[in-house]
């Protein structure tokens, strides 16, 4: 596991993991926060995640990943 904790660092790699790609940083959040918090409005996200914990966060994280993979793509394949 990257990190034990969600902290201001991680935070922070975060956002600039998000600048990097070019996106705004909802593009990250939203699908994060519905992960983690099962909702598209909640309390702030990386507050819950640090009280939900990394590891069940990740957790939580990987199983919607998993769903959306279940689902058919809206990408034409070439």
């Amino acid at each position: 596991e990257a990190c034990a904790r969600w902290d201001e660092e991680r935070e922070a790699e975060f956002r600039a993991e998000s600048e990097r790609r070019g996106w705004k940083i909802g593009t990250m959040m939203q699908p994060l926060r519905l992960a983690v918090t099962s909702s598209k409005i909640s309390p702030p996200l990386f507050p819950a995640i640090r009280l939900l914990g990394i590891r069940q966060s990740l957790e939580r994280a990987d199983r919607l990943i998993g769903e959306l993979e279940k689902l058919p793509s809206l990408v034409p394949e070439k």
